[in-house]
C-alpha cells in the first residue's frame, strides 16, 4: 500500500518558529510514516543489513529533500549547513535543542510562569 503512495516534499509544513516545534514535528511524523521514512527520525537507528543500509540512504536522501526545504529556523539552518546530507541528525538536533537540552527547560519554565 505504501508503495502507491507518492512521496512529495511539498506536504511537510515550513518550520520557521521553535515555538511551533512540537505541533511541525508531529506532523513530519505523520508524514513520514506514510511515506516509509520514519526511520530517519529515530536518532537511534542504525541499518545492518545491505538491504537496510539501501533503504536507509533513500530514506535519508528523501528526509534532507524535506529538511533543506522546509526547515528555516536560524537554529535548523546552522544544524543544515554543519551536516550536509544527513537528515537523520539534524533532526536528532532539532529534537534535543528543543525539547531536550537546557534550552527548552527555560523555555518551557518561561512559559508555565506566564500562564500562572
Amino acid at each position: 500500500m505504501r508503495d502507491a503512495v507518492k512521496k512529495d516534499p511539498t506536504v511537510y509544513s515550513e518550520f520557521k518558529n521553535e515555538k511551533h516545534y512540537d505541533t511541525w514535528i508531529t506532523s513530519v511524523q505523520a508524514y513520514a510514516s506514510l511515506h516509509g521514512t520514519l526511520q530517519v527520525l529515530d536518532h537511534t537507528y542504525i541499518p545492518s543489513t545491505p538491504e537496510e543500509i539501501f533503504h536507509f540512504e533513500d530514506q535519508q536522501a528523501f528526509m534532507w529533500s524535506v529538511a533543506i526545504t522546509k526547515i528555516s529556523t536560524p537554529t535548523g539552518k546552522t544544524y543544515l549547513r554543519n551536516h550536509p546530507g544527513n537528515a537523520q541528525k539534524v533532526f536528532q538536533l532539532l529534537h534535543h535543542e528543543l525539547r531536550q537540552s537546557l534550552k527548552a527547560e527555560y523555555s518551557a519554565e518561561d512559559l508555565r510562569q506566564k500562564l500562572d
